[in-house]
């Protein structure tokens, strides 16, 4: 196959990207899960930022597992989201 990026989440193991033969990993923050619906979408909205401005893949993942787990955290799939979670990801 062509396939030349995966990306897996895995709940409360955190996340893996492959690329060029490259295995990125990183934690999944603990949080008491209330509401999973809308989780993997903000996880996949940090991702694609972060993979677009060229930031570190490590960072990247790191980024999307905290705001992943910050939505599964609380009751609906649109938190309002702290500056302390979206900062990290719009700085890069």
């Amino acid at each position: 196959t062509n396939v030349r990026r995966i990306c897996v989440t895995r709940g409360d193991k955190g996340a893996a990207f492959w690329h060029n033969g490259e295995l990125t990993t990183a934690p999944a923050p603990r949080v008491e899960v209330k509401d999973t619906i809308g989780a993997g979408d903000a996880f996949m909205a940090a991702l694609i930022v972060g993979l677009t401005n060229g930031t570190e893949m490590r960072k990247v993942l790191e980024d999307a597992a905290r705001l992943g787990a910050f939505v599964a955290a609380h009751h609906g799939a649109t938190p309002l989201l702290p500056s302390e979670i979206t900062k990290p990801i719009h700085d890069g």
